[in-house]
């Protein structure tokens, strides 16, 4: 497991140098026992604190011995400092997120043991970064998401096994969940939808050696087959729009317009074959070209559940139509009878 390299220091420091040069009022460089109190002051909301919490802070962190804090120490006691507000400030939220979830505590395990791919006990941010994304619905932000949730070891109430290490381990992936859930009720539902993100992730990541498991087909339709579920008769009609050549495949030119157009982006004729021409068994599929029921597996995904397939078979329809306007494309006669058959 590749860990994760931060601390509270990464994120704090920039603005413990900005109040160091703001309270520093005779720019000595060093700061005396009034001037860390005016700090301490500030940084904790005006709260009544006196001169000899600062000399104790000078105490436990002025290395040098010289009675003051030079900007290092400065950093490396606020460090310390907002680690123990943090945790302390969070301690409430992470019990409510607790109780949120002890009913599921045995899914929540499984769930986490499938994402743990390295099996050693704790998630990092390679394991969780794509799947949280993909289930978010947008980017990932490693430091919020860290410093939200890896919390533990600095002596709350709810302290396990390790400190601020860079990565999750199962309690901690407990709480993001109840976090998203908000109540219990809400739990399964975040868990199957964290669980169908690990699937769809895991299964672009699953390749060896330049070639797709054999058993990948299998997965798309796992994953897709149920989404597709009552609207194949749509679909097929969609593929044979885009089938002009009729020949019964799509082939890169065919679907290159309708991709760039929907996802915004150049189109990667490279990784669009990866991701959805399976069949052939190696990676890239082997005859480039798109066969219905992939065609299938990339409107479902671009769906992502069955209540929203009418409008994305909607939305498909009209970028086909937009686009074979703009382009002068002449649509054969659908009969009904003569599309690909999923």
């Amino acid at each position: 497991m590749g860990t994760v390299t931060r601390t509270i220091a990464d994120f704090a420091s920039e603005d413990v140098k900005r109040a160091f040069a703001a309270f520093d009022v005779d720019g000595s460089g060093k700061l005396s026992a009034k001037e860390v109190l005016a700090i301490l002051t500030r940084t904790s909301g005006g709260a009544a604190l006196k001169l000899e919490d600062a000399e104790k802070v000078i105490a436990d962190f002025d290395k040098n011995g010289d009675g003051q804090l030079d900007l290092g120490e400065m950093v490396s006691a606020f460090s310390t400092l907002m680690k123990g507000q943090k945790t302390a400030g969070a301690a409430a939220n992470f019990k409510m997120y607790e109780a949120i979830v002890a009913d599921k505590k045995a899914e929540i395990a499984e769930l986490f043991k499938k994402i743990d791919v390295s099996n050693d006990g704790a998630i990092d941010l390679g394991e969780l970064a794509e799947i949280i994304a993909y289930f978010e619905g947008k980017e990932f932000h490693a430091d919020k998401f860290f410093t939200d949730f890896d919390v533990q070891g600095a002596g709350a109430g709810l302290i396990g096994s390790h400190g601020e290490s860079g990565d999750i381990d199962v309690d901690e992936f407990g709480w993001y969940i109840g976090s998203r859930a908000g109540h219990a009720p809400s739990v399964p539902k975040v868990i199957e939808q964290l669980s169908d993100a690990c699937d769809f992730i895991q299964m672009k990541k699953d390749k060896k050696g330049g070639k797709i498991l054999p058993d990948s087909a299998k997965e798309n339709n796992d994953l897709y087959g149920k989404i597709l579920v009552g609207f194949k008769k749509e679909v097929e009609r969609l593929f044979f729009r885009l089938d002009v050549s009729g020949d019964g495949t799509l082939s890169m030119d065919e679907v290159k317009a309708l991709v760039t157009f929907l996802e915004e982006t150049a189109f990667d004729e490279k990784q669009f074959l990866e991701w959805w021409d399976v069949k052939g068994g190696v990676k890239g599929g082997g005859d480039k070209s798109i066969e219905s029921m992939e065609f299938g597996w990339y409107v479902a995904y671009w769906a992502e559940t069955s209540e929203n397939m009418g409008s994305t078979i909607g939305k498909f329809n009209d970028a086909i139509s937009y686009l074979h306007n703009r382009d002068g494309v002449k649509e054969r006669a659908y009969g009904g009878g003569n599309g690909a058959k999923m």
